[in-house]
């Protein structure tokens, strides 16, 4: 089954296993925070804050896959639409956003063993 990360870039970066395995532990960990980070703002109505993390989100997505267009494709459209005051389709945006990410860190999740 292929991974959504981009497992030769990694071993690239990070030769060592545990390295490897570190880095992505801490890689998770901060694009839960994220996640959960943008979803709070979301319900607290600071679109801002919001918007400024789902940037962030895509960054670390571009990074992980090696797919920034992809990245892009998926989490872009949710940044602009917080920044436009949430049009009618913005659940079904977040909807497909939060769906990426779930399955990016679980793609991650799976490599560590977790």
């Amino acid at each position: 089954m292929p991974t959504l990360i981009d497992l030769d870039m990694l071993t690239e970066l990070y030769p060592a296993p545990e390295a490897r395995r570190q880095f992505l532990r801490r890689a998770v960990e901060l694009m839960q925070e994220d996640r959960l980070a943008m979803q709070d703002a979301l319900t607290r109505h600071a679109y801002v804050q919001a918007g400024e993390l789902a940037h962030r989100l895509q960054g670390s997505a571009a990074f992980l896959t090696g797919k920034p267009e992809q990245s892009a494709a998926i989490l872009l459209p949710l940044g602009q639409a917080i920044r436009q005051d949430l049009p009618a389709d913005f659940r079904d945006m977040q909807a497909t956003a939060m769906d990426y990410l779930l399955a990016l860190e679980s793609a991650i999740g799976q490599l560590i063993g977790d």
